[in-house]
């Protein structure tokens, strides 16, 4: 799969009320979620909407 090497997901530490930040490596955008399984999901559904735009 390609996206292993696209995002980080981290404890937050800017976003006080979700427990994970998902950050992009081609993309400013970032993400926050409940549970690092969330934050997977997201950045995921997020690269395949960005690849299929």
């Amino acid at each position: 799969m390609w996206y292993w090497n696209k995002y980080t997901v981290e404890p937050s530490e800017e976003n006080i009320e979700e427990s994970y930040t998902v950050t992009f490596i081609d993309y400013p955008d970032k993400l926050f979620a409940d549970s690092e399984t969330e934050a997977h999901e997201l950045a995921i559904d997020f690269l395949w909407r960005m690849l299929n735009d």
